[in-house]
């Protein structure tokens, strides 16, 4: 009784681990996340800076930072 057996390519692209490519987007997704914040923030300490009055120069505290920035 002969089989017939396929026979299947020993050749494959190695593709990378998926726990690897999970950080890799997870950091691209916190970099552009923070580069949108950091404009948000912006927009928010420049916009409450004219409501409240804060002329520019004047040094403020920065929480995400924990520091005095100008």
């Amino acid at each position: 009784m002969t089989r017939n057996l396929l026979t299947i390519p020993k050749t494959f692209t190695q593709v990378e681990d998926p726990l690897v490519l999970g950080w890799k987007g997870l950091r691209l997704k916190l970099r552009l996340g923070l580069d949108s914040v950091g404009k948000f923030y912006q927009q928010l300490v420049s916009t409450i800076g004219e409501a409240v009055g804060v002329a520019d120069g004047e040094p403020y505290w920065n929480v995400c930072l924990g520091q005095w920035q100008v």
